[in-house]
């Protein structure tokens, strides 16, 4: 590359930063039901300090309680509502560096690993989910990243911390399993570094229990949490936000549901666990990226923000194969379509048709995804 190229693309790079910089302060003082919602937790703290960890008023894990008091802990310097998305925001730098490692393995020298870190900062999914909306998909979405990397470096105990910090911060971490069974069935994660995981999760809830809150409470919150909601969707785009109006028939939906996803990721599971084809980086990130829209395309009771991390590694996914930058543009338009439904005001036309336009997308990009998985691990089989 010249000299001069070299200067524009890095120009183009600081300008990318800095647009991603203004977008957020920009949509920091935005607020919805959620966000007063975490409010209400952050005045708890106010009131209750550090032993607010005993009590249970909130529906999330510990590690992001405790980043919440310490977020209370600057009340009177830092807006509240400020201080609630500085905290996503922080992970969403921590997920553009991992997206900066993942990519430096493909291109060791030059400027695209930067100017990947830069595209995931801009991507309107990645801006609305943290700045916009305050959600905290990035805390656990940015561990899951660095698992992938580590994966790829051939690290599997830092892969399985990583899984560990992800799975302490949210359930939806285990979209990622599938994936992760495989590379164990293919002795890329050695049988010992599985106990990792459960003991980052015990030690993440250990400050929780010596602020007062009982052991087997903090230990089996994720079991508290599955019935907070009980509708077959949270416009999510998948096939269950058809039968959202038929409640006679949620919990035989549900179970059936279940148990679909339990036959099919486990046949997903045990045939690319047979089939042989070299891991390489591409097909590695291929297969994350299927297990983590598989799994929320199939599990009922699903979000509108749970295809999040098939956002961010649609990206990645686009730098190791540029063919495939058409599903990181697919992914940024499906989740837009249905975060608009909570985020922006529209008609229940507007509404119905944004739904069910993400959702056909979906469901066609999942087919055509599961369809390129199976030829090209054909064609590693075949060489």
């Amino acid at each position: 590359m010249s000299m001069r190229k070299q200067t524009l693309v890095t120009a183009l790079i600081v300008l990318m930063f800095a647009l991603a910089v203004v977008l957020r302060v920009v949509s920091f003082p935005r607020q919805n039901v959620d966000t007063k919602g975490y409010l209400n937790w952050y005045s708890h703290f106010e009131q209750r300090g550090f032993a607010a960890l005993a009590d249970d008023f909130s529906v999330y894990t510990p590690p992001y309680l405790y980043l919440l008091w310490l977020a209370s802990l600057v009340r009177g310097v830092v807006d509240p509502k400020l201080a609630l998305k500085l905290i996503p925001t922080a992970f969403d730098l921590l997920s553009a560096f991992a997206v900066y490692k993942l990519v430096r393995l493909k291109y060791p020298q030059g400027q695209a690993p930067w100017l990947a870190a830069a595209g995931f900062l801009l991507l309107p999914t990645v801006i609305l989910n943290s700045a916009y909306w305050g959600q905290i998909d990035s805390l656990y979405t940015c561990f899951l990243l660095l698992c992938v990397y580590f994966l790829l470096t051939e690290r599997p105990a830092p892969a399985m911390w990583m899984l560990g910090l992800s799975l302490a911060v949210k359930a939806q971490a285990v979209f990622l399993l599938p994936f992760l069974a495989v590379m164990f069935f293919k002795k890329r994660i050695p049988w010992p570094t599985l106990i990792i995981p459960p003991l980052v999760f015990v030690a993440s809830i250990l400050p929780a229990v010596w602020a007062g809150r009982p052991f087997m409470e903090a230990l089996t919150i994720y079991v508290s949490q599955s019935g907070e909601f009980q509708q077959l969707s949270m416009h999510a785009p998948n096939l269950y936000s058809f039968a959202v109006g038929h409640p006679t028939w949620i919990k035989p939906i549900y179970y059936s549901g279940l148990a679909l996803t339990v036959i099919l990721l486990g046949g997903w599971v045990l045939v690319y666990a047979r089939r042989r084809f070299a891991l390489t980086p591409r097909l590695v990130l291929l297969m994350a990226l299927v297990s983590t829209v598989l799994a929320p395309f199939l599990l009922p009771r699903m979000h509108d923000r749970y295809f999040y991390p098939a956002d961010n590694l649609a990206l990645v996914l686009a730098f190791f194969a540029p063919s495939y930058w058409y599903v990181a543009l697919g992914y940024q338009v499906i989740s837009s379509l249905v975060y608009a439904l909570f985020l922006f005001s529209l008609t229940d036309l507007q509404s119905n048709l944004f739904l069910l336009t993400a959702i056909l997308l979906n469901t066609g990009m999942i087919g055509y995804l599961v369809v390129r998985q199976w030829l090209e691990t054909r064609e590693e089989q075949e060489r």
